[in-house]
């Protein structure tokens, strides 16, 4: 498997067990397999309206994943 973006962040084993025991629980196998597909993947998981809690959460937990 190559290191893509979103492979490191979402679809590896470690970032995958992050994801689903965060809250709210956020199932990764449903995600786009892109090789630039981090842009992507917030555009799915973070609606337009996404409060800036939120926002400041995912991407907290992807600066520790």
């Amino acid at each position: 498997m190559i290191e893509t973006d979103s492979h490191m962040f979402f679809h590896c084993t470690l970032p995958t067990q992050v994801w689903l025991t965060s809250s709210p629980a956020l199932n990764t196998a449903a995600l786009p397999p892109e090789d630039d597909g981090v842009q992507h993947i917030l555009q799915t998981i973070l609606p337009d309206h996404t409060n800036e809690f939120l926002l400041c959460k995912a991407l907290t937990t992807m600066w520790y994943i």
